[in-house]
């Protein structure tokens, strides 16, 4: 198994049996990846404080253009730089910011199979 595809499940949890962090494979590694990404605030994790995608700041402002290429940017910023393992095709930013929720696809090739898969992430306030 190629070391690439594992990774903590998320959030994190402890198999007692085992003694052991429950972790992920394959696709769901890469999924759980963007998750964590995507839900951390650049600035939360000490030794990385560039880590993260800024999207909170963009809640309850209205989701016009503007917004949607300003978030969709940002987004596809951080995927390149902290998710190496993919290559982003496509995110499509839909929802009601000024209510707090967004609902956001990414797209995406998996680099090293080829293979396309996406994440739907709902974000809500």
């Amino acid at each position: 198994m190629n070391k690439d595809y594992l990774g903590w499940k998320f959030p994190p949890s402890f198999n007692k049996f085992s003694k052991s962090v429950d972790v992920v494979y394959n696709e769901n590694s890469i999924k759980e990846s963007l998750y964590i990404l995507l839900t951390t605030i650049p600035g939360e994790r000490l030794m990385e404080l560039d880590y993260g995608c800024d999207i909170h700041s963009t809640l309850f402002k209205p989701l016009d253009l503007n917004m949607k290429t300003f978030l969709s940017n940002n987004i596809k910023s951080a995927i390149l730089r902290w998710e190496p393992r993919v290559d982003v095709t496509n995110i499509d930013i839909n929802g009601e910011s000024t209510e707090g929720t967004l609902n956001i696809l990414i797209s995406y090739i998996i680099k090293v199979n080829g293979k396309i898969d996406n994440l739907e992430f709902k974000y809500n306030v």
